[in-house]
């Protein structure tokens, strides 16, 4: 296939997608164990650790915001190998470093490799024709791939090997997922609808037309209920330390929650198919909502906390993939899908720091609103966002 051809979007070519997307997404997941381990290996304050977090989104934020002009010039498949490679040594690496400022630069550059993979990841499977399931299934595998290290390693190499147990472990499923990366086909990565034929030539012309407007608020929504969902999530264990639940109980119920997010993820990707992608991203919105009023109810019943917990991931597993695919949906040029990306990193950055500072003031109903009123804003965005894409390839 020639350099300048864009890669044929088969089954295998959107797994290997999803495959770099569960890579580069995989740091972000396991990020309260990998701090937490790091801590206790290397003696850092609270302020560095947190510092360490930080600079993980500069890095994936910078490189991923910059796919907006690289994104259809590079190797899809190279590209992504090598930075899949690179996150795998990386990892030991940054393990085995005594230096903060050493730790530092390591974290900067995984998250470079990581925004680079899920830029490359989110822009091929947003030109797929199916792309609403296939994002369902993109955020279900990443979620599912934290859970197992979640769940597996402070029951083994954690125990064992301390942080460099954290670091292995996660550089062992980057190895595993890196033949599925192999499936992505070569070529650059083509500007959807640019050589689209006759009919749909037609319809790409309308979307260049339509402007960016619908885009930029789909990408809004996803800041914003990043914003407002990452608040609460960095924070339900705080507000079930507050209401003096068991600490191992809690944990075992954000396990849970996880894996509900997972399959609510695959439930969005079929409901945005079935039901357009408004009133699915509304199922989600709704059991967000009622989630959080659960997790951060002033009784302190543990059984509103789980259910509210479970309910709370659940409709973020079903909201985020309808999130991809709107600002897929809309893309006038193919290349804004990647900044779906960094309006994920922001939000998360500026969520948690919000949440923190309510929560320090002793108020844990304003960090509810907060994050129902978030929530809320991005469900109405998204009601005013157009679909109007017609998919740059499709399925065998």
């Amino acid at each position: 296939m020639a350099a300048n051809s864009s890669p044929t979007l088969t089954r295998g070519a959107l797994s290997g997608a999803v495959a770099a997307s569960a890579i580069a997404m995989l740091f972000y997941n396991v990020m309260p164990l990998y701090l937490g381990s790091l801590q206790d290996a290397k003696g850092f304050s609270s302020e560095q650790i947190g510092i360490v977090g930080s600079v993980f989104f500069v890095g994936l934020n910078l490189v991923s915001a910059s796919a907006f002009f690289w994104i259809t010039r590079v190797e899809a498949r190279l590209t992504s190998l090598l930075a899949s490679v690179l996150i795998a040594l990386l990892l030991p690496a940054s393990a085995a470093l005594t230096s903060y400022g050493a730790a530092l630069a390591a974290t900067l550059v995984i998250g470079g490799a990581s925004g680079g993979l899920a830029a490359i990841a989110a822009t091929l499977i947003g030109a797929s024709a199916q792309s609403t399931r296939w994002f369902g299934i993109k955020v279900a595998a990443e979620t599912a791939a934290g859970v197992i290290l979640l769940f597996a390693l402070p029951a083994t190499l954690i125990p064992r090997f301390g942080f460099m147990g954290t670091a292995l472990g996660m550089a062992g499923v980057v190895a595993l997922l890196i033949p599925l990366v192999l499936l992505l086909g070569r070529g650059s990565i083509a500007v959807a609808g640019a050589d689209a034929p006759g009919r749909e030539q037609q319809v790409a012309a309308a979307r260049r037309h339509d402007g960016s407007w619908p885009v930029w608020r789909a990408l809004g929504a996803t800041l914003i209920m990043f914003l407002g969902g990452s608040a609460i999530w960095a924070f339900e264990e705080r507000i079930a330390n507050v209401h003096q639940f068991d600490a191992e109980w809690v944990g075992q119920v954000l396990g849970i929650s996880l894996i509900a997010s997972a399959i609510g993820s695959l439930a969005g990707g079929a409901l945005g198919v079935r039901l357009g992608t408004s009133r699915a991203y509304w199922i989600g919105t709704g059991l967000m909502i009622l989630g959080v009023l659960g997790v951060a109810e002033p009784s302190a019943n543990p059984t509103y906390y789980a259910i509210g917990a479970c309910l709370f991931l659940t409709g973020w597993g079903v909201a985020v993939p309808l999130l991809y695919a709107r600002v897929a949906d809309t893309d006038p040029n193919g290349r804004y899908i990647a900044l779906s990306i960094p309006a994920i990193g922001v939000g998360s950055i500026i969520g948690p720091a919000m949440a923190g500072f309510l929560v320090a003031g002793g108020s844990i109903p304003a960090l509810q609103w907060t994050s129902i009123g978030a929530v809320l804003v991005s469900a109405i965005l998204m009601l005013d966002t157009r679909r109007n894409r017609t998919p740059a390839t499709s399925l065998p």
